[in-house]
């Protein structure tokens, strides 16, 4: 049976990987160990080969995030009168403390009526796409 829990274990981080929130911070080993009670080898199980397919990345110090393909940048669309726009732009693979950041960013926007984009930067984005990006 236990090749059940770990497929358990993968499909919802598969379904997960898609979240937006995913981005900035999926389940942490222990968080997923608990969840499904399943052992420390089975959780490493199932998110080695998600890493291996390209759905997640692990980085030991800033955890699980969803790989970069398999989540859609959003885009605002149209010009509501009175509504603002913020774009924050942060490195790939951030620490805990910027993800803590963009949190706290996301959420004062909302309190002040701003939209807010979050914009990773991989280290192949250029400034020039990073620019037309924020006149687009």
């Amino acid at each position: 049976m236990p090749p059940l829990k770990y497929l358990k274990v993968k499909s919802y981080l598969e379904a997960a990987a898609v979240k937006p929130e995913s981005a900035m911070r999926m389940p942490t080993v222990r968080e997923l160990m608990n969840q499904f009670n399943v052992s420390l080898a089975t959780v490493n199980r199932a998110l080695s080969e998600l890493e291996n397919d390209g759905v997640i990345v692990r980085r030991q110090g800033s955890g699980i995030v969803a790989a970069g393909k398999h989540r859609t940048v959003a885009r605002l669309q149209g010009k509501a009168a009175g509504v603002r726009n913020l774009l924050f732009a942060y490195n790939d693979y951030p620490e805990e403390s910027t993800w803590k950041m963009v949190h706290t960013i996301a959420h004062y926007s909302r309190l002040q009526g701003c939209n807010m984009v979050d914009c990773k930067i991989y280290p192949d984005t250029s400034t020039e796409s990073l620019i037309e990006f924020v006149k687009a």
